[in-house]
């Protein structure tokens, strides 16, 4: 993952490079099941994805928690309406 800037920080925003990088290490899908092109990690390792973030940009791992932990639901779906909604990359 590259360094955050001091500017990513002043603008308190996560940019769209950053983000294309989290989706290109699919860490928004660390509890999706692989069926749907998760990670379908454990709570521990999932946990230490975000801490990772969180160290380079604590505004990154808020952006990353919410956005893994509402895909945590996947397995809570009927497996067709999971797969539609979940399988998209940038779920």
């Amino acid at each position: 993952m590259r360094k955050i800037s001091i500017e990513d920080y002043k603008e308190s925003q996560v940019s769209d490079d950053l983000l294309e990088e989290l989706f290109k290490r699919n860490w928004f899908k660390l509890f999706v099941p692989r069926d749907y092109g998760g990670l379908e990690l454990d709570l521990k390792t999932a946990s230490q994805h975000i801490t990772e973030a969180s160290t380079h940009f604590g505004g990154l791992g808020w952006v990353l928690n919410l956005g893994a932990g509402a895909n945590w639901f996947s397995g809570f779906f009927d497996p067709e309406t999971a797969k539609t909604i979940f399988s998209p990359p940038k779920t």
